[in-house]
């Protein structure tokens, strides 16, 4: 009785462990998104996909499914995905000129472009432009050098 009790428990602690181990991306709308990151006085970005995308698929498994990734992201920004090909969507797409997939567009907390990534990006890659655009994160012409 006693191993079973310790399965359980076990079991318990890794399936937590993987539920933190991804980007927890927002499921509300985009307008939604946008008050709540002026409410949590967090930046957000989007990541623009489409179904057939492989490094669009590539990301969501490589990126987005990555504990260090998602412990980051959970931190310092909102996260929402946007299958660029759906209808709801079409607008927002050409709102925000996407041209390509998958693009990633971080915004300040007040809904303002501060850049974007386009194409496939690596884990450490996605993680240093985060940390780039973090708000109060210094940055100047000779940032690298230092």
């Amino acid at each position: 009785m006693k191993w079973i009790v310790s399965f359980c428990i076990l079991c318990f602690f890794a399936s937590s462990q993987l539920i933190n181990a991804q980007v927890d991306f927002y499921a509300g709308s985009y307008s939604d998104l946008q008050r709540q990151a002026e409410r949590d006085k967090k930046p957000f970005f989007v990541f623009f996909h489409a179904d057939w995308c492989k490094p669009c698929k590539q990301m969501e498994k490589e990126v987005f499914e990555d504990k260090d990734v998602g412990q980051y992201v959970s931190a310092n920004y909102l996260a929402y995905h946007v299958d660029g090909e759906a209808t709801q969507y079409k607008q927002l797409v050409k709102d925000y000129w996407v041209t390509a997939y998958p693009t990633i567009i971080l915004f300040d907390k007040e809904g303002n472009e501060i850049t974007r990534v386009d194409g496939y990006r690596d884990k450490s890659s996605f993680l240093d432009k985060l940390k780039d655009n973090k708000p109060g994160a210094i940055k100047t012409k000779f940032s690298d050098f230092r």
